[in-house]
């Protein structure tokens, strides 16, 4: 899971934390189903790791910056 986690990070990072990733390219980057990555993410939501936005055409998936260790 912390390998999921970084994937996100590792993404966002390069677009300076502005966009986020759709579940279908997670998907694509980890070579997980989207049926086992559902539960994955929802326990990286619950916590606190991970926030779900509304984009323009799909759900979107930002990692949660910890400014203090940043």
């Amino acid at each position: 899971m912390t390998n999921l986690l970084q994937i996100i990070e590792e993404k966002s990072a390069a677009t300076g934390y502005k966009c986020g990733l759709s579940l279908i390219q997670i998907c694509v980057a980890t070579n997980i189903s989207i049926s086992s990555l559902k539960p994955l993410l929802n326990e990286l939501h619950a916590a606190g790791k991970i926030k779900v936005r509304e984009g323009i055409n799909q759900k979107l998936i930002f990692p949660i910056i910890d400014k203090n260790n940043a």
